[in-house]
């Protein structure tokens, strides 16, 4: 079934994909997605008479965000009783495109059904299945309705006001695993709903999207389409990790479906798993967890009612002789009594420790190097068994929040940088210079906290480039043996007579300026890290 006027040619060279959302996982939700429930039961097919079913049978809808109500039917009514003209045709691997108009007097919310199947035009190509809706594509197409490359506005929903036409994003999976997918611009027919497909898919609202990458949906389906082998399935999917296979055997089983028969889990599934003081590593990173505390408060910060807050100190190396990019959305609690739990670190528990994890706007960490901080997490008081996952650098390890009965030493630091006070530190658009260091324990009228003392780094950035240079003190900050990263102090930074302020240089032209760092009395071995917005890092030892 196709109804369509639309017709969208081929596009081969220079197509890319531009999206708001990172297209990583099709299990992102966007901001006005419905939350997810914690048991799935299925009772009967959601669209079981939806092809045959002919009378407007409208159910009044009120989005979280439009105080209008919206009268939804699904695609396939809507077809059928030719109030609605739709064409799918492909874009990358696992999306579609869907081209839809509103004949209807009246405007529309459209539901596209998940497990809805796409046939292609040409057998030689597999079938698709519909998933989750991304967005709606705010990139006008080419005049022969082509599209070079895509924008979309993140939502669940497709909603047309009155003869209005729109393009939507959508994830799609293969149904046929010895058949490539369509690929770029290539049109299919509107076919009928797989009600298992249609059980995978709604499965996996329940997931955090950590656990519902594309991989792992598309791994589910072939499983269950063409029971494949791990080998065949790696054939395919080069990337898919044992990490995604579990996530597949989980989504099968929640979904009611059988595994223990399947080709794809009857090798062991292998995930890197350790209690805590114990090393995880691969050839580019190493975990470690040295401690847990938990509390029912973190400064002034209350956990909310019937939460704790479980606080980790954890530390990571760099192995690779290249930065590695990491931040704190790298790690995460699950509830060891299932896989469906997940808890995401807590911005506002995290800032108020001590020594807070980095977030997004610090730089990588150095070859060899290790980074260390506290991660807090809002965890349900009823939740007792948990462990720390991680996915830094791609490798996913589970961590068990106990004690180890024989603990590895904690890692250290192997980065020795290659300048020194007083010498000039250079990349293509800078030249920085840390000209001296003093210690004190009192700013004006501001105490450094209990065992802590103000690093004062006195500085000089000298604009090298052909172009303007920005500046700013939150460019820097200071690391200690231990791997504590320590960001500028603005209170006591501003109240230095020659306090190091954020400005432009023009080319030539240098900027000299004092800031100051909070950091323990028992820090050594300091260094200092310049991470200006892009372009190369600078690290000098202090």
């Amino acid at each position: 079934m196709k109804s369509g006027r639309r017709k969208f040619g081929n596009v081969f060279a220079f197509a890319a994909l531009f999206a708001t959302l990172a297209f990583v996982s099709v299990g992102v939700a966007s901001s006005d997605t419905a939350v997810s429930q914690p048991k799935i039961t299925f009772s009967k097919p959601m669209y079981e008479s939806s092809i045959t079913h002919k009378s407007l049978n409208f159910v009044p809808h009120i989005a979280s965000n439009d105080t209008t109500s919206v009268p939804i039917i699904d695609l396939l009514d809507a077809i059928n009783q030719n109030i609605v003209e739709a064409t799918f045709f492909g874009w990358k691997s696992n999306s579609v495109i869907i081209n839809i108009t509103n004949y209807a007097d009246h405007g529309l919310e459209i539901k596209v059904p998940k497990g809805l199947i796409l046939n292609s035009l040409n057998g030689s190509k597999s079938k698709m299945a519909a998933g989750e809706i991304f967005g709606m594509i705010t990139t006008s197409p080419l005049p022969n309705g082509w599209f070079v490359f895509i924008f979309y506005s993140p939502t669940s929903r497709i909603i047309l006001d009155i003869n209005e036409s729109k393009n939507y994003f959508i994830s799609a999976y293969g149904v046929e695993f010895n058949k490539p997918t369509p690929g770029y611009k290539k049109e299919f027919s509107i076919g009928s709903i797989n009600y298992d497909v249609q059980k995978i898919l709604e499965t996996t609202d329940a997931f955090h999207s950590w656990d519902k990458s594309t991989d792992a949906i598309q791994s589910a389906i072939w499983c269950y389409t063409d029971d494949i082998s791990k080998e065949e399935l790696v054939s395919k999917r080069e990337n898919v990790r044992d990490k995604e296979i579990l996530d597949a055997k989980t989504m099968l089983n929640l979904a009611g479906f059988e595994t223990t028969s399947k080709k794809l889990f009857s090798e062991e599934i292998s995930i890197p798993t350790a209690n805590m003081q114990k090393r995880l590593e691969d050839d580019n990173v190493l975990i470690y967890v040295n401690k847990k505390r938990e509390s029912d408060k973190i400064s002034y910060k209350n956990a909310k009612e019937g939460y704790r807050w479980v606080i980790l100190d954890v530390i990571i190396k760099n192995k690779m002789d290249e930065p590695l990019d990491f931040d704190v959305y790298g790690f995460k609690l699950r509830n060891n009594d299932n896989r469906i739990d997940v808890y995401d670190y807590s911005s506002s528990g995290t800032n108020k420790l001590d020594y807070p994890f980095k977030s997004t706007s610090a730089p990588p960490l150095p070859p060899n190097d290790t980074y260390r901080g506290e991660v807090a997490f809002e965890v349900p008081n009823n939740v007792t068994d948990l462990k720390m996952i991680s996915n830094i650098g791609r490798f996913y390890v589970e961590i068990m929040l106990i004690d180890s009965q024989n603990p590895d030493t904690v890692p250290v630091s192997d980065f020795t940088p290659l300048y020194m006070i007083g010498e000039k530190a250079k990349d293509e658009n800078i030249v920085v210079t840390v000209n001296s260091k003093r210690e004190t324990e009192v700013i004006k009228d501001r105490k450094a906290e209990e065992n802590r003392t103000f690093l004062i780094l006195n500085i000089t950035i000298e604009n090298t480039s052909t172009d303007n240079l920005s500046y700013s003190p939150y460019s820097f900050a200071v690391q200690d043996e231990n791997g504590y990263l320590f960001e500028h102090h603005y209170y006591t930074t501003t109240y230095l007579e020659n306090a190091f302020e954020s400005g432009h240089l023009q080319p030539g032209q240098e900027y000299q300026g004092e800031i100051s760092f909070e950091i323990l009395k028992s820090s050594e071995n300091i260094e200092m890290w310049h991470s200006p917005h892009s372009g190369p890092y600078i690290y000098i030892e202090l």
